[in-house]
């Protein structure tokens, strides 16, 4: 059976500058899955989160948390199993890796390391990798490496999951820490789009869920600082300040308004024109 069928939805939160995804499917992977995010900000800047906790085996979805100023592993260069070589041992010698994850929707590097003695042998070193490598194990969502002997070891992710390596000390691989992309200080107001892809071993896989959301936290904030500038027991009316909140309050409702009409090109256009309000404190008004 496959995956036939895969949704979400958008939940902005102004006051943690974070927004949460929440995600539905129907049906069955078919054997291993992937699951990941693009994010593309108005400027048409695109991140790429591994969407793990988008897909729950066995439920119907999940959901995924993205904050602003966080970083975030492309899972396009991830991978999902890798062998390290450690070739002739030697004593008294540091033997030492970067392990690159998302945990909790946060990149998190754990420092694995380990020091021979004065009589160093293949199993000491592996023996000892091994063991930190299982300490992290179920944290980091990978297999236990049950080194065997010899000169190697190897790490393979759990299904679904990725991860990356990278300040190789003494030890050989081909494997790369993966690319990261941190998102903005604060979220830009206008569209956001956000593409949610699952791939699974089945022929056909579902069609991505695709939304697009317009994000108003700054302009938001810029309309209630002007409203609360006008000075309500003043007798006199057509004073600067209230010119300016009744123009920013009426932009604000013109673009909420097109929205509701399914109209984005306008409410874009809107947007603009309360941000030059905003910006420009509407000097040439």
């Amino acid at each position: 059976m496959a995956i036939t069928n895969q949704a979400h939805s958008i939940c902005l939160d102004c006051s943690e500058n974070s927004f949460t995804i929440t995600g539905t499917y129907t049906g069955t992977a078919g054997g291993d899955i992937t699951s990941t995010l693009y994010v593309t900000d108005p400027d048409g800047n695109v991140s790429e989160y591994n969407a793990d906790t988008l897909y729950n085996s066995g439920t119907s979805g999940g959901t995924q948390t993205i904050t602003a100023g966080t970083t975030s592993i492309s899972t396009s260069n991830a991978l999902t199993s890798v062998t390290l070589d450690w070739g002739t041992v030697a004593n008294n010698t540091t033997y030492s890796f970067t392990f690159r994850t998302m945990v909790n929707g946060y990149v998190q590097d754990y420092v694995i390391s380990y020091t021979s003695d004065s009589s160093a042998t293949d199993g000491e070193v592996g023996s000892a990798l091994d063991s930190l490598l299982t300490a992290i194990a179920v944290i980091v969502n990978i297999e236990p490496p049950a080194y065997v002997g010899g000169t190697s070891l190897t790490i393979t992710a759990n299904a679904g999951a990725s991860f990356g390596i990278g300040s190789l000390n003494n030890l050989s691989s081909t494997a790369t820490t993966p690319n990261t992309t941190t998102t903005t200080a604060s979220f830009a107001d206008g569209v956001w789009l956000v593409k949610w892809v699952m791939l699974d071993d089945a022929a056909t896989d579902p069609s991505p869920s695709i939304t697009n959301s317009i994000f108003l936290c700054n302009v938001e904030k810029c309309v209630r600082e002007k409203a609360s500038k006008v000075d309500v027991g003043c007798g006199c009316c057509g004073s600067r300040e209230s010119d300016e909140a009744m123009d920013a309050i009426m932009y604000l409702e013109g673009i909420k308004s097109a929205l509701s009409c399914g109209k984005v090109e306008k409410a874009k256009t809107i947007l603009s024109g309360l941000q030059d309000i905003c910006n420009n404190d509407c000097k040439n008004c």
